[in-house]
């Protein structure tokens, strides 16, 4: 009987597949759960441009711009959260690297819900609810709707934490559905517009998929790609010295600038249009409200720019040349020829910021330059995002599947007991 009941009992990795599909299931779910104080019909009234940028920068966050729903907003304020967040702390601002873990988490979750009511308020704007026979004025209705979509991303960011101890890929697994299905979107509408001419639809089909495999390609290369720095110790003996070395990723920061900048250019056209709405009189929140999403050659430049800045700070946060010189030289290992200390961190900082820049040149490449040429050429910016998703994709399976391989390691092994 207990032989059949370990046959019957499920793996951990199966009971973790199992888990992350239940929650993949609640997502898409809340995604169609409509808010109640809005109508089923009822859509996020921006401009044309606007929508249609942050429609293809949002997705990457779990947002849904196409209508209101319960999981609206998506983890961008989560994200957005964990940005600034780690930049404050990296630059030792506030004081806020001397927190414990508990205060920590509390003060970035109090930002979240701060970047949450920004967000919300700006998705609501010039949206007309519905009392059903309250005779709450619009003002409250409002209110009521930005609380059920801080709710909802709340809900949405501990679904996140519950997937990440017992699923697998925990909050990335919500972007990689929202961008499969975004990506899916795009597709069909642009072949729905090359239609008429069978041609140009296998064209672009063709096109498309040899882009995608070499952009693949690259992503596996960059991020299986290393750089290694041979490794002297006294405590390694000497036929075991050409094994010892430190990696140095070729893009050290990962996909993580396409990832977090898609989403941290959303908060400043959000914050803008709210302004607007707030002061409809005032001309420089209208400007910056148009023309700093990537519909512009401006905000194409800022998007870029802001592509290379995020890549350079994610590679040193990666690596801190700092942090490895120190533990190098208190384990009595060091690099041939550079002194230990102070040498070795500028000998690092060195190599670091070399491949920074060659990551930094790949990713405002493959997700910068897609959203210059939508600008220069409008009938194709909304499948300017397609690349920056096929890469994030690319690079965020790397971890299921690292994660996944872990598992089936550790599936290999028996307990004592059994």
């Amino acid at each position: 009987m207990k032989k059949l009941r370990r046959k019957m009992r499920f793996s951990l990795l199966t009971r973790k597949w199992l888990f992350t599909v239940l929650i993949v299931f609640v997502f898409i779910f809340g995604r169609q759960l409509p808010i109640f104080t809005v109508g089923l019909d009822s859509k996020i009234r921006q401009g044309a441009s606007s929508l249609s940028f942050m429609q293809n920068l949002a997705s990457v966050s779990g947002m849904q711009l196409s209508k209101l729903s319960v999981f609206s907003l998506g983890l961008s304020p989560w994200m957005s959260s964990v940005i600034i967040w780690r930049l404050l702390t990296l630059f030792k601002l506030l004081r806020l690297d001397r927190l414990t873990g508990v205060k920590s988490a509390f003060y970035q979750n109090i930002l979240m819900v701060i970047i949450a009511l920004i967000q919300s308020y700006a998705m609501t704007d010039d949206i007309e609810f519905i009392s059903h026979g309250s005779g709450l004025s619009q003002g409250v209705l409002r209110l009521v709707t930005i609380l059920l979509l801080v709710t909802g991303t709340a809900v949405l960011t501990w679904l996140g934490s519950m997937n990440s101890e017992f699923g697998i890929g925990g909050y990335i697994i919500v972007m990689l559905v929202n961008m499969i299905l975004s990506m899916v979107n795009l597709m069909l509408g642009f072949i729905t517009m090359l239609a008429p001419n069978a041609l140009h639809i296998m064209l672009a089909i063709v096109i498309f998929m040899l882009v995608s495999m070499g952009i693949i390609w690259l992503t596996v290369l960059m991020y299986r790609g290393q750089y290694r720095i041979p490794l002297r110790s006294v405590s390694i003996h000497n036929d075991f010295l050409e094994e010892t070395y430190l990696p140095i990723s070729i893009n050290p920061a990962g996909g993580m600038p396409a990832m977090y900048g898609m989403t941290l250019l959303t908060l400043p056209v959000m914050i803008f249009q709210a302004l607007s709405s707030a002061f409809p009189d005032n001309e420089i929140w209208q400007y910056l409200a148009t023309n700093v999403t990537t519909t512009s050659l401006l905000g194409a430049i800022l998007y870029i720019v802001l592509l290379w800045v995020l890549t350079i700070g994610f590679a040193y946060i990666n690596i801190d040349p700092e942090e490895v010189a120190f533990s190098l030289r208190k384990s009595g290992t060091y690099i041939d020829g550079v002194y230990p200390g102070l040498e070795t961190e500028r000998y690092l900082r060195k190599i670091v910021s070399f491949f920074a820049k060659l990551g930094g040149v790949f990713i405002c490449l493959v997700c910068g330059v897609p959203f210059l040429i939508g600008v220069l050429f409008p009938s194709y910016y909304a499948i300017s995002s397609l690349f920056s998703y096929i890469f994030i994709i690319s690079s965020l399976m790397f971890t299921v599947i690292e994660q996944v391989a872990t598992l089936k390691i550790a599936k290999q092994y028996k307990g004592v007991l059994d």
